[in-house]
Formats: C-alpha cells, structure tokens, sequence
C-alpha cells in the first residue's frame, strides 16, 4: 500500500525528478511566498499543473500547498521559494 514519504531533504527546486515508480506519484510540496515575485509552481513534462502566490506585495507571508499527480514515466519539477515540506505519494 502507497504512503506519504517526506522527501524534503532529498530534493530541492529546479531539478527534474523522474517517476520510476510504475504507478502514479502524488506530490505535495507547501512553500511561503510575500508577493507575485514568489511564485511556486509545479510542471509535470514541461507543463505548469499547479502555481500559487501571494496577490500582491505588502500581502505578508502567506502558505500555499501545491499538489500534482504525476505519471508513470513523466518528470516533475518544482520551480520557486524553499519548500518547507515536500512529500510523495506512491510507490514502493
């Protein structure tokens, strides 16, 4: 049965990460951002699946969780602040 893995320490923003897992991954990565200049978003083969900011400046820190499913096969990356968590769903 799939469980949530805390990948945190093992990843970091703007690397591609493959799934290898046979199965569809989920991932949920939760950053803060204080303004549109700190974006987070997910893409999944290249494409933006999921993206989040604060509405504008001044806004003040703000938690965002971005979630994506990710095929089998397919690479995903995450573009943005540091995370402050970052788990995975699926596999072995």
């Amino acid at each position: 049965m799939p469980s949530w893995k805390n990948v945190t320490a093992e990843r970091a923003a703007e690397v591609d990460y493959l799934n290898e897992t046979a199965e569809a991954l989920s991932v949920s990565i939760v950053f803060k951002s204080a303004d549109l200049a700190s974006a987070g978003r997910i893409s999944v083969d290249g494409v933006t699946v999921a993206e989040a900011a604060a509405p504008y400046s001044g806004y003040g820190p703000t938690t965002f969780a971005l979630t994506a499913v990710v095929p089998y096969g397919s690479a995903y990356r995450y573009s943005g602040p540091a995370p402050t968590s970052w788990g995975e769903l699926g596999g072995a």
